[in-house]
């Protein structure tokens, strides 16, 4: 008859705690509605995209739904076009970069200068914001070419997330 070696032993408790702990994970992902939660706007538009949650990027919690009611075609069209105006705006991800370098630097520096990390950070204000404008404006432009039924059926999306996330 073999002995059983005590390292078997923790090794199987060790495999157990970690089913256990996996298994959890996964009803709760499931019992939390997470798996149900559309989130088109950030498959769209890249990984920093517009769920609300990250909105550096100017890009509203409504866009998602907005973007749903689109032909997946015209969605793409819709946000190269937002890209399109930003970059005509001077907004680009290395003038963005640069602003980030400017906020880093101003972190770093030795002695620190407290102005010089305030300008840094308005500087990131401005871009957000000019972002933003453009990203709303196109917004209202592309929703008032959309029927009644296309602008009810986003208003409800709107809706039910919002009451799923007070629950």
């Amino acid at each position: 008859m073999k002995q059983n070696l005590p390292w078997t032993r923790i090794v199987l408790v060790l495999s157990l705690t970690l089913n256990f702990l996996v298994a959890g994970a996964a009803v709760g992902f499931f019992a939390g509605g997470w798996h149900k939660t559309p989130d088109f706007a950030t498959q769209q538009s890249g990984p920093r995209g517009g769920d609300g949650k990250r909105a550096g990027r100017g890009m509203p919690p409504v866009l998602g739904p907005v973007l749903q009611q689109m032909e997946r075609q015209d969605a793409r069209r819709f946000l190269r076009s937002l890209r399109d105006l930003q970059q005509q705006q001077g907004l680009t991800r290395d003038a963005h970069a640069d602003v980030q370098s400017a906020i880093a630097a101003a972190l770093n520096a030795a002695p620190f200068d407290p102005d010089a990390l305030t300008m840094a950070l308005a500087s990131l204000r401005m871009d957000q914001t000019q972002r933003a404008e453009i990203t709303h404006r196109e917004l209202v432009r592309i929703v008032s070419e959309m029927t009644d039924d296309q602008r009810g059926a986003i208003a409800e999306t709107i809706t039910t997330r919002i009451t799923s996330r007070r629950r």
